[in-house]
């Protein structure tokens, strides 16, 4: 998990609320169209036309429920698109400002340790867990270690200044490429992932259940 997982974590929860909301109001519309089907056999229990009377006043409340359902689900996903939108833009500008090398976070003590030539490999590896959220300081660690790999003759010891290596070179566009996996997954789950601006109800109550299954691992591992 990264220092970027609180983004992921929003969307998840972000996500969960608008498919909370969106499953309140179509529960609604659901049970309300049963009670029409099951007053459809009603026969009158006190007085002459008690069952007509239930009968229109099931079709009723389902057509309100159906009003409601409208109303309420024409906002839901627009509202969530506002949260991924910006919950984008600044995990953007987060990734942006941590990965521009910056004079003001060298190290001096840590470049002459560096430059000195003496480090074994642990203390390598403890120095890019230091540097964790420096990145200047880590593509520098990040260079020396491979050129210490370059010249390593253990096997172990070489792979071990590879994977520091690899490490430090963190590519932000992995990050945002999990993230765009992620907004894909919402868009599916959502119901629009052809574009539609709204799905048939009963498919994005379906498919809106698949969310944990298809982000779960992502989300715990951003």
């Amino acid at each position: 998990m990264s220092k970027y997982a609180q983004y992921a974590q929003k969307l998840d929860t972000a996500f969960k609320a608008a498919r909370e909301k969106y499953m309140e109001v179509y529960d609604a519309v659901k049970a309300a169209e049963k009670r029409v089907e099951d007053a459809k056999n009603e026969k009158d229990e006190y007085f002459r036309g008690d069952a007509d009377i239930h009968r229109a006043e099931c079709a009723t409340a389902l057509r309100k429920a159906e009003i409601v359902f409208e109303r309420t689900a024409d906002g839901i996903w627009p509202a969530f698109d506002e949260v991924r939108d910006e919950l984008t833009a600044k995990l953007r500008a987060e990734i942006q400002a941590d990965t521009i090398a910056a004079p003001e976070d060298i190290d001096p003590n840590g470049m002459t340790l560096l430059q000195s030539g003496i480090l074994r490999v642990d203390e390598l590896e403890a120095l890019a867990e230091r540097y964790a959220e420096n990145y200047t300081m880590l593509r520098i660690l990040g260079q020396h270690a491979k050129a210490a790999a370059d010249k390593a003759e253990d096997t172990d010891a070489r792979w071990r200044l590879v994977n520091i290596s690899r490490a430090a070179d963190r590519d932000p566009g992995v990050v945002l490429q999990t993230w765009d996996n992620l907004l894909e997954a919402a868009k599916v789950c959502s119901g629009r992932r052809l574009g539609e601006k709204h799905g048939d109800p009963s498919f994005v109550a379906s498919i809106s259940k698949t969310w944990e299954r298809l982000t779960e691992a992502t989300i715990e591992s951003f």
